[in-house]
């Protein structure tokens, strides 16, 4: 057996291998992109670091929530009929089993139907992308008909319905439980990470193509002591999960903006599980600075993989984020405007936006096996 002092030396040493390996294997894949590049063009690299909801928020809610904030589980529990109220708790123990044969608020809040109205975001303002190409949000042949957002700083139509549903909802606003969770467990699983590189690049202010990529990355992100996370540091793709996307895009006035992705599948973990948000019609907008980047991300999400997070979830985070699932559940199916199907006109994704920050970063795409011996080194 190890002694402490022994156990400790041990685990930093392997640290410190693991950083060496990485270390040569990006500077390795710097040098192979050198190569491929021109004299002037070149590969740079970020990793996303922070991802929130893209929520427009006044100060105090009064302008986007006049009415107030959403209801809860626990306020439409006690809303409900006493009779009915008290039956449903003697029969199935808790009142997040609510439903008429017992079903769990989380697990089929189709099933539920809540007795407080959901209370929508009322404000025109929201951060978004034009993503029907309409003016006015009238039905085309892939999307529903629905209003329209400005956005605050050009004033030009975009879509969220998505926040018009959340915007309202304690926990999703920027000081909530679930918001504010999710802003932690992102940057904490490597299940979760996100990578960005941009080749071609001839002018970080201005250039007009350049290939965008997204990957799944595998390591960590480590912080300095000021609780920043560390620019510059090579991160390795992980060649077990699919390319996220391929396209092309331009930077103008030091704002990169893409072609948009017909379809992005993205890794995710959430409240101790795991899973796949899937984006459709994606659009990217990043301001790229020396050693980072921020912006929105936006497209259609599918409502299906959205709600299958929620559902596999604990019913007591319900109670934390402030919110009623069955109302939420409701209220998104009943404003999706993305994926018309044209024999039903129903649309099954739902436009929405992502807030994302990331840090500057090296790409390392590794070969397999060198891959593998890191996956053993590290205990994976």
């Amino acid at each position: 057996m190890l002694s402490v002092c022994g156990r400790e030396g041990f685990l930093s040493l392997r640290f410190a291998v693991i950083w060496l390996l990485s270390w040569v294997v990006g500077m390795a894949s710097m040098a192979q992109g050198q190569e491929r590049s021109t004299n002037t063009s070149r590969v740079i690299g970020f990793v996303v670091t922070t991802e929130a909801p893209g929520h427009w928020e006044s100060p105090d809610a009064g302008v986007e929530c006049p009415e107030g904030l959403h209801f809860t589980e626990k306020e439409n529990w006690e809303a409900m009929n006493p009779v009915e109220r008290e039956e449903r708790r003697s029969r199935f123990g808790h009142r997040w089993n609510r439903g008429p044969n017992g079903e769990n608020s989380t697990a089929v809040p189709w099933a539920i139907k809540d007795p407080l109205p959901i209370r929508f975001v009322k404000s025109d303002v929201a951060l978004g992308f034009n993503l029907d190409g309409t003016e006015d949000g009238r039905e085309t042949p892939n999307s529903c008909g629905h209003a329209k957002f400005k956005d605050p700083e050009t004033g030009l139509p975009v879509d969220n319905q998505l926040y018009r549903v959340m915007g309202c909802a304690k926990g999703w606003r920027s000081s909530g439980a679930a918001a504010g969770y999710r802003m932690m467990e992102f940057p904490t699983y490597t299940a979760n990470r996100l990578l960005l590189e941009i080749s071609g690049v001839d002018d970080l202010i201005d250039d007009s193509e350049v290939e965008v990529a997204l990957y799944k990355g595998l390591d960590d992100i480590p912080k300095k002591n000021n609780g920043e996370f560390l620019p510059g540091l090579p991160h390795r793709v992980d060649t077990r999960f699919p390319v996220i996307a391929r396209t092309s895009g331009k930077i103008e006035g030091g704002v990169l903006t893409i072609k948009p992705v017909e379809h992005a599948r993205f890794p995710m973990r959430w409240n101790v599980r795991t899973g796949t948000r899937d984006w459709y019609d994606m659009h990217l907008r990043l301001r790229l600075s020396t050693d980072g980047a921020e912006g929105l991300l936006g497209g259609y999400q599918d409502l299906e993989k959205y709600w299958l997070m929620y559902r596999r979830g604990l019913a007591v985070s319900v109670d934390n984020s402030a919110w009623s699932p069955p109302s939420m559940y409701a209220a998104t199916e009943a404003m999706a405007d993305g994926r018309r199907d044209p024999n039903t006109g129903r649309c099954s994704a739902i436009s929405s936006s992502m807030k994302l920050k990331a840090v500057r970063a090296f790409i390392v795409h590794a070969e397999p096996e060198f891959d593998q011996a890191l996956f053993d080194l590290r205990g994976y």
